[in-house]
């Protein structure tokens, strides 16, 4: 619907309801926003739920393709920011992100790759894990690795390879920790 003088001057929304007088979609008209269950969308998509489920945003691919990418998420353009952004406050029982691989015939490549140039005084990956609770058994990383094939494996609870070249002197540090008390 392009509107009154082909849309210049007076901006139309567009909404579904669901026969009760319920917002199910909202296009905003003057910004081109969506709201899925909102009807005033904050961003490019806005998906509002009240639901119980967990079925809230689910993503699916139950197609016959061996190759591709599900889900994508691009932003070559922000300098600034959090690109993505989980948060649970109210989680006390559950994980916040599951990762489920293959079970049979194993990853060739890397289950979870980060690539990224570092630069002063930040991380590649950051825990900031709070074991302040009362009688609290807790781990910054845990990692339980099995290896129960009969083949003859090399399997590596942790493995680092730390490269340096170029004619500036370097301190150079495999692992590194600081442990106070």
């Amino acid at each position: 619907y392009n509107g009154y003088q082909g849309g210049t001057t007076v901006f139309r929304d567009f909404g579904v309801y669901n026969g009760k007088n319920g917002n199910v979609m909202f296009v905003q008209g003057s910004t081109g926003n969506v709201g899925i269950g909102d009807a005033t969308p904050d961003a490019l998509l806005d998906l509002d739920s009240t639901d119980t489920d967990g079925g809230d945003f689910l993503i699916t691919n139950t197609g016959i393709g061996t190759t591709g990418t599900v889900a994508s998420i691009v932003s070559n353009s922000t300098t600034t920011g959090d690109i993505l952004t989980i948060s649970s406050t109210a989680l006390t029982t559950g994980t916040a992100l599951t990762l489920t691989g293959p079970s049979s015939t194993g990853v060739t490549d890397h289950f979870v790759k980060v690539t990224a140039d570092i630069g002063s005084a930040s991380s590649l990956i950051f825990a900031d894990s709070d074991f302040s609770g009362a009688g609290v058994t807790a781990y910054g990383i845990y990692n339980d690795a099995d290896d129960a094939t009969s083949s003859a494996n090399t399997d590596y609870g942790y493995y680092g390879a730390l490269d340096a070249t170029g004619n500036a002197a370097k301190n150079l540090y495999g692992i590194y920790q600081t442990v106070t008390s």
